[in-house]
């Protein structure tokens, strides 16, 4: 039984750091490839996948369990929480097969500690699973995350589509299986659930150059054809570009610069292809991501994109506001709710004219926030001291002497504008993911949807793992790839970084120290000498430019404090870039 920190093809999320339980399996069982000597192929529990990992990215379930579990258990998914019971059944099998919830965690508890054996056996459960997955990758020709050509049956059932002799609307456009259970939200044709669920979970992946990871059509990686147009982002891997339209046309798209893609050109002449832009295909992922939450119905993506009006709860040095910038996403109006002296003339600094504050959260009433409507965007993270279980004096959720009870203001609020706005709209709720389960679940009723567990370490070189609720698509059952610079990138020339990633920065200085031992981050290269992170490193860690926080009067230590409560730049611009769906953006 094996365990995975940081496999590239595990399930739910590319690079994670999360801990996912799996066995390794015989490549004979599934009809794939044998792996080669530092590689295994791994079936993963809860998702039912199968994924090659190399060894060294591979450790025993048994050993380390208690040390995982503790740490994740609060923060993670429901499939997370499904493969480690499976995982414990299948561990413990024959005596844990009829075991509960309950029972198995207790059995986990008492037998995995110091215990290095082996599992030898397969159970019936996990052969099944096996089985299921060798019958499907026969029918698909598919057994990696990359699409791979379509076999010579695919070709010939592609072949009578063009024909008209059978209908697009019989085939999964990303797989070519004929278990369909809806429309491709993009293209004409339909879509098994399986690849349904894949571009789902792929749609709002982008990177540093607001360019999508994954095929438009199939959601798989691979080499991709990119859409020239600014702010489209598409890309199309060449195996769908071959099937569905022509070698011949994928050389020739290749050969176009500027190229304006399927989506973006529909209107373009390719003989004989399979990819189609539907004309409502706006409509149809308005539909796919929708919610059933009356707290979080979210806008259509217009037919003419508008300026977008914001208004941020404990706004702090502008974190939102910074990363629509970074999103050249064009701001009507952003209204600013802090009190904090400091964070607001770091702000006006940084945006003179281009904040209207508000004052105390508190203080906005009812006619307060009509005056101001309509909004297309809330955001809030209330104060996390009162929540964090790394303060031994938290007062919670409910304490009203606490800032716990601050989340409830941005629950008015939230309401307020549902009530009277003429418009549907967006909203981002953060706090500290190191809350208790109590708080978790509280606020969740409130919101009524789900957090996302997210870590600036995925996209930054500094861990801040966080919780968002909120409706905007980007959050919904996304797969998030982590794809952030270590900290060396960030440092000033003549410094070496000693860790990859900085701990969670906060307000305390000895937040900037690394491990047990409390060592400094960085050495210089001259003479090896540890130093501390320097104030405007640490700006651009954030996200921010450099001297950001650099206002008259204000400490390195003052400026650091502010910092410490921000948000993570890096991660708000990965939640937003799907607003640019939705809302101009100047040049």
């Amino acid at each position: 039984m094996k365990a995975s920190e940081k496999s590239h093809n595990t399930p739910e999320s590319e690079n994670s750091k999360f801990l996912y339980l799996g066995i390794v399996v015989n490549h004979k069982d599934l009809n794939f490839k044998a792996s080669n000597s530092y590689t295994a192929w791994i079936f993963w529990f809860g998702d039912y996948r199968v994924s090659k990992v190399k060894h060294k990215d591979l450790c025993h379930f048994g050993q380390h369990f208690h040390r995982f579990y503790e740490r994740k258990r609060r923060s993670v998914s429901h499939n997370w929480h499904k493969g480690v019971l499976e995982a414990i059944k299948e561990y413990g099998s024959p005596d844990t097969s009829e075991y509960n919830q309950e029972e198995l965690i207790c059995y986990a508890e008492k037998e995995f500690r110091g215990n290095s054996g082996h599992k030898t056996s397969i159970t019936k459960f996990v052969l099944e699973k096996l089985r299921s997955i060798r019958d499907k990758n026969q029918e698909n020709n598919v057994d990696e995350d990359s699409k791979v050509g379509a076999s010579n049956e695919v070709k010939e059932m592609l072949d009578l589509i063009i024909n008209e002799s059978k209908s697009k609307e019989d085939i999964c456009l990303a797989c070519y299986s004929t278990d369909v259970v809806d429309y491709h939200p993009l293209f004409e044709g339909s879509i098994c659930i399986n690849c349904k669920n894949k571009l789902k979970r792929t749609y709002f992946v982008f990177g540093d150059d607001n360019i999508k990871y994954f095929c438009a059509v199939c959601a798989c990686l691979g080499n991709m054809v990119v859409c020239s147009r600014r702010g489209c982002g598409l890309v199309y891997c060449s195996h769908c570009l071959d099937d569905l339209c022509s070698p011949i046309i994928r050389r020739n798209i290749i050969k176009q610069d500027p190229w304006l893609c399927f989506i973006c050109n529909p209107s373009a002449e390719y003989p004989n292809s399979l990819i189609k832009s539907r004309y409502d295909w706006k409509d149809k992922i308005q539909i796919l991501f929708s919610q059933n939450s009356p707290i979080s119905n979210r806008p259509s993506i217009p037919e003419l994109k508008k300026p977008i009006r914001v208004l941020s709860l404990f706004d702090g040095i502008g974190t939102g506001l910074t990363a629509l910038s970074k999103l050249n996403i064009t701001v009507e109006c952003y209204y600013s709710c802090e009190i904090d002296y400091n964070s607001i003339a770091v702000a006006k600094k940084n945006y003179p004219g281009g904040i209207t504050l508000l004052g105390d959260v508190r203080s906005l009433t009812e006619e307060n926030i009509k005056s101001i409507l309509p909004i297309d965007l809330l955001l809030g993270g209330s104060p996390c001291n009162d929540l964090s279980l790394a303060n031994p004096y938290r007062k919670g959720l409910y304490d009203i002497e606490g800032t716990g009870v601050l989340f409830f203001e941005f629950y008015r609020i939230l309401t307020n504008i549902q009530m009277y706005n003429s418009r549907s709209f967006f909203w981002l709720y953060e706090n500290v993911a190191s809350m208790s389960v109590q708080s978790k679940v509280s606020i969740t009723r409130f919101l009524q949807c789900e957090p996302q567990y997210i870590d600036a370490a995925w996209v930054s070189s500094q861990s801040r793992p966080r919780l968002f609720w909120g409706n905007l698509p980007s959050l919904q059952d996304q797969l998030f790839i982590e794809d952030g610079p270590n900290l060396q990138h960030y440092l000033l020339p003549g410094r070496k970084a000693a860790v990859e990633k900085l701990r969670t920065v906060t307000t305390k200085s000895n937040s900037l120290k690394q491990g047990s031992e409390m060592r400094c981050a960085v050495f210089t290269s001259s003479n090896s000498e540890e130093t501390n992170i320097d104030i405007i490193e640490l700006e651009e860690i954030f996200g921010f430019p450099r001297n950001y926080t650099k206002v008259e009067d204000l400490t390195k230590n003052t400026r650091q404090q502010l910092l410490g409560r921000a948000w993570s730049v890096q991660t708000i611009c990965m939640l937003f870039r799907c607003l640019q769906d939705y809302f101009k953006q100047y040049e």
